[in-house]
């Protein structure tokens, strides 16, 4: 550690007071002081990504493709707080949220304080002084404040290659679909597109699609009958007869010999990982909605009762997991033959965060019983991951028995048994046959024949509405959005007025779904930028990448959007009169609603 005042930039206020107090500082005004640290949030992203007269009357002067980072509106007084303490000391750590996200913050701050943040990438990240945590525990803050480091270039490119395209696609699509709009009606709030909010109305409208007049087409041959055979093996000592499967070698009526049975010991691995956000999102998001999952998440994080929420990583410390070993064995919720040394993820990997778990003061926490509603719900959920990751194998002793017929021997797999039965974490079932006598044996070979009888009536409609946690866990199986970020596009697609609450399409989002196809943005598109924007790592890819998306994405995408026909753009009353969209505030909120003038009806979208 240099000598001199040292400034710390946080990402939110509750974080930078968890890391001002292990620093010792005490607060003032908006931040905390020390003789050798001053701590001040950045209150989130304080500049925003901008395009360069993207404001413009006609499709044909898009796209604009000159970016620039800009203040976000009402953050220019944080910004200009940050530019004068950091005039006040003699070095700046960052220690924003271990992401992408944290680094692009960071980042952006430090170019601020120095007067050179409006180009995409200005200043190289190996000067900055990083800090990284994933957990606001003083284990994890010690380690993160002695162990410093210089800023991930890696992250840093890759989050600024996901805001240049979110950028560059949203901003000039979302204008060339709104002009398109105002051709028509007299509409004033803009009409979106975005590369992941996109993909995603589409995939609502197709599965309410799948719901159609053909899976209620009736079956009129209501009656068919099946002749089916099977056949069953036994085989017999005179006092006890053993079913074997079909596989047994010996297929017909005679007598083998039995010689002895064989022992075989081996382990079965019972614990599992803690889990990262996709599988908290997959495992608990029909309890609670993903957007009020995350901010239960963040809200246990920020309070130091769990680790950082937004990760891919199943890795925790063996130190942590020994304390919380210890507190579970001291209020009776492990046994004695659970260790943390059974926790099967040895190593943290590239991402180097660690999986979603309580730590020691969460734990202690819900124990005292000190957490309440949502996060009492997600802390239990903790908990009981927490007992399977530190299960130990269940020890199985597999038994065959060694047969000779016709001179030959062949070894049949007879059972197996659990020495360790109390420990099983779950049910497991495992098939077990009784002894027989060694010696003489009988072969029982039994043919059947059976009629299957099917009656077919009139089909049902199996439906069942999209929930928030579908849509989530969509997006991670294609591969679309972040950790960080899916959980907030299905209210996104709502507060859009594309969907209703209920996740169902409105009559504006059939229609923008319909323009989304037609133009090309699909999952596979947003999927593959995805997965570029993985791959890259240097200033030099964020040059290409630009170029690629503007080439091949933005500029076909607009050409096709101008040579839509105005039926595309066509809304219809329930008597089918056209309408026009019309926006006005109700109770404090902006509405969008149909006006037919024909019926002299207001209609809800």
């Amino acid at each position: 550690m240099s000598g001199g005042r040292r400034l710390v930039i946080a990402e939110k206020p509750q974080a930078a007071e968890v890391i001002a107090s292990f620093l010792n500082c005490t607060p003032y005004e908006g931040y905390f002081v020390s003789d050798e640290y001053i701590v001040v949030p950045a209150r989130g992203h304080l500049l925003e990504l901008w395009i360069k007269g993207i404001n413009v009357n006609s499709l044909w002067e898009l796209p604009k493709t000159e970016v620039y980072f800009r203040p976000r509106r009402g953050s220019k007084e944080q910004l200009e707080l940050i530019r004068e303490l950091a005039s006040r000391v003699d070095e700046i750590i960052i220690a924003t949220d271990f992401d992408r996200e944290g680094e692009v913050i960071g980042y952006n701050c430090v170019r601020y304080i120095r007067n050179d943040y409006r180009d995409l990438f200005s200043l190289s990240p190996s000067i900055i002084r990083r800090a990284y945590f994933s957990a606001l525990i003083p284990s994890e803050l010690e380690k993160a404040f002695s162990d410093e480091t210089y800023m991930d270039q890696r992250l840093l490119v890759q989050g600024l290659a996901r805001t240049l395209a979110d950028t560059l696609i949203g901003l000039n699509l979302t204008k060339a679909l709104t002009l398109r709009f105002k051709e028509i009606y007299s509409l004033k709030q803009a009409v979106s597109l975005g590369r992941v909010q996109s993909p995603l109305l589409v995939h609502i409208e197709d599965k309410l699609k799948s719901y159609d007049v053909s899976v209620l087409s009736p079956s009129y041959s209501s009656i068919s009958v099946k002749e089916n055979k099977y056949r069953y093996v036994f085989v017999s000592d005179g006092e006890k007869t053993v079913k074997v499967s079909i596989n047994f070698p010996i297929y017909e009526n005679r007598e083998i010999i039995l010689k002895h049975y064989l022992y075989e010991e081996t382990v079965e691995e019972q614990a599992t990982p803690m889990p990262n956000t996709n599988d908290v999102m997959r495992e608990m998001g029909e309890v609670l909605r993903p957007q009020t999952l995350e901010r239960t998440l963040e809200s246990l994080y920020l309070k130091q009762y769990a680790t950082y929420p937004r990760t891919e990583s199943h890795y925790l410390p063996p130190d942590m997991l020994r304390e919380l070993q210890d507190i579970l064995m001291e209020h009776g919720l492990l046994k004695e033959s659970f260790s943390a040394e059974y926790y099967p993820v040895k190593e943290a990997g590239e991402e180097k965060k660690l999986a979603i778990t309580l730590t020691p003061q969460g734990l202690r926490a819900l124990l005292r019983g000190e957490l309440r509603g949502d996060e009492k719900i997600v802390a239990l959920y903790l908990l009981s991951k927490l007992q399977r990751a530190m299960a130990p194998p269940l020890r199985l002793k597999k038994i065959y028995a060694v047969f000779e017929a016709d001179g030959e021997e062949f070894t049949y797999e007879w059972g197996t048994e659990v020495a360790n039965p109390e420990d099983a974490v779950d049910f497991s079932w495992f098939e077990r046959k009784p002894r027989l006598k060694t010696g003489s044996v009988k072969v029982i070979v039994v043919d059947t024949v059976e009629e299957e009888v099917t009656a077919r009536g009139l089909p049902k409609l199996d439906f069942r509405p999209i929930s928030d946690s579908d849509l989530v866990v969509w997006m991670q199986e294609r591969g679309i959005g972040t950790v960080a970020t899916r959980h907030i596009y299905p209210s996104l697609l709502r507060e859009r007025h594309y969907v209703s609450e209920d996740n169902l399409p409105t009559s504006l989002g059939e229609v923008v779904a319909r323009i989304i196809r037609d133009i090309g943005i699909s999952p596979e598109l947003t999927g593959w930028m995805e997965e570029e924007i993985r791959r890259m790592g240097s200033p030099y890819d964020l040059v290409v990448f630009k170029d690629v998306i503007v080439g091949k994405v933005v500029v076909p995408m607009i050409d096709k959007l101008r040579e839509l026909e105005n039926d595309y753009f066509i809304l219809y009353c329930p008597k089918g009169h056209k309408v026009d969209l019309v926006n006005f505030l109700s109770d404090g909120k902006v509405v969008l609603m149909m006006r037919c003038n024909e019926c002299n009806k207001w209609y809800p979208l």
